[in-house]
């Protein structure tokens, strides 16, 4: 009887412990997916615009911002400009390059050159014609067409005001953002 107790004590173990194993081993639930931010900003861009919904500055505002906090490039960088130009939000120039310097770390190129732009006036940061040349080499690399066109002519022009160690400088700090933004992709 004694055995047979043992044996059933150990089957029962071994039981639970599959059980216990086969539980843990399950997979997780998926979390919860993200809203796509692309519907929000083309809303937003609607209300702002005027065009196919009534001009509604402070809703295009939230749902830039809602879009913009979803990761939502486009929106960030109308963020930036709304600020910049005081349309829907007090002018604020800090705000502005705020907004143009996180879609550009995501590789919006117009981010990117509005930022350099930034710091080439000393506009909403310390003026630092480094680092205006290094966004607006970014914007350069990144953009396609005119835009790529008018990055070039403003890093040349930038150029001319700079030192050759100055350039380098800003080639190297655009070379260490290329690449984590590359590691970052993967």
């Amino acid at each position: 009887m004694a055995v047979r107790i043992t044996v059933l004590a150990l089957f029962v173990t071994a039981m639970c412990s599959t059980a216990a194993a086969q539980v843990r081993l399950a997979p997780a639930p998926p979390p919860p997916s993200k809203p796509d931010p692309a519907p929000l900003y083309e809303q937003a861009y609607k209300y702002d615009l005027g065009e196919g919904a009534a001009h509604d500055s402070a809703k295009a505002l939230a749902l830039y911002r809602q879009a913009a906090d979803l990761g939502h490039t486009d929106a960030m960088l109308r963020l930036g400009y709304l600020y910049e130009n005081g349309r829907a939000v007090p002018l604020d120039h800090a705000q502005a390059a705020e907004w143009y310097r996180r879609a550009a770390d995501l590789g919006q190129s117009k981010a990117m050159f509005m930022i350099g732009a930034c710091y080439w006036a000393g506009r909403g940061v310390p003026e630092d014609l480094v680092e205006a040349h290094r966004w607006i080499d970014l914007a350069a690399t990144y953009a396609t067409g005119r835009e790529q066109d008018t990055a070039v002519n403003a890093r040349t022009a930038l150029a001319r005001v700079l030192t050759p160690e100055q350039i380098e400088e800003a080639k190297k700090r655009a070379r260490a953002w290329i690449i984590s933004f590359e590691n970052r992709k993967d």
